[in-house]
Formats: structure tokens, C-alpha cells, sequence
């Protein structure tokens, strides 16, 4: 998996659930995803959904967690994401907002574009 100076990206882990859901159900970072804040407050099975193992089998690859390496702690997903309707692939991230600003996202994106090119 693709690791940076800053970052370690992996699959998501059931142990992940409960810290992810809170990231996403923030209004400050459901604002940027699709639905905005109504559509974020996902369920536990919208949310295992979203990175789970079918996600990587239909189209290769899809997010992964986002762990900061100092705190060890989960700020987010980032990655790749296949859209069928328009047969092109995106690059997508949700970093949590104590972590904007610090570049992070663009750090990751360019490890899992690089990771994509390999």
C-alpha cells in the first residue's frame, strides 16, 4: 500500500467504522461530498459499503483509509474511484478539517496516482 512522508494509506478495517462515520457526518466536511450533509449521515452499512471489499473487486481499486503516521490516527479517505457512467476515474479525497491546510490531500493524491501508474 502506498505510504508517504506524512501518511500511511491502507485498506479500510472494521475498527475503522465508528471514527469514520463521525468524520463524515461533520458538517464542515459533508458539505464537499456528494449529498452534502443530508446524504453523509450515513449508516454503518452505507459506510462499509462505500469502502468495501466489492468496491475493490468491480473496479480494482477504491479509497483508502487515510492514517496520519505520528498519531496513528484516521483523518479521512483518499484514492481512486471508478465512475461507469462516464467511464473515467476519479481522484478523491475526505481529510477531516483539523487536518486541511497542510497539503495533505494533494500528498496523498499524488501516492495513489503514482501507486495507479506502477
Amino acid at each position: 500500500m502506498p505510504e508517504t512522508q506524512r501518511l500511511y494509506l491502507r485498506p479500510f478495517e472494521p475498527a475503522d467504522l465508528e471514527a469514520y462515520a463521525v468524520i463524515r457526518s461533520r458538517p464542515s466536511t459533508a458539505r464537499f461530498l456528494p449529498g452534502g450533509e443530508a446524504g453523509a449521515k450515513a449508516t454503518a452499512s452505507g459506510v462499509r459499503t462505500l469502502w468495501g471489499h466489492d468496491a475493490w473487486t468491480a473496479g480494482g481499486y477504491a479509497p483508502w483509509a487515510v492514517v496520519e503516521k505520528i498519531s496513528s490516527q484516521l483523518i479521512g479517505h483518499l484514492g481512486l474511484r471508478y465512475l461507469p457512467e462516464i467511464q473515467e476515474t476519479e481522484l478523491l479525497y475526505m481529510i477531516d478539517e483539523p487536518w486541511w491546510g497542510r497539503g495533505l490531500a494533494t500528498e496523498g493524491g499524488r501516492a495513489a496516482v503514482d501507486f495507479a501508474r506502477d
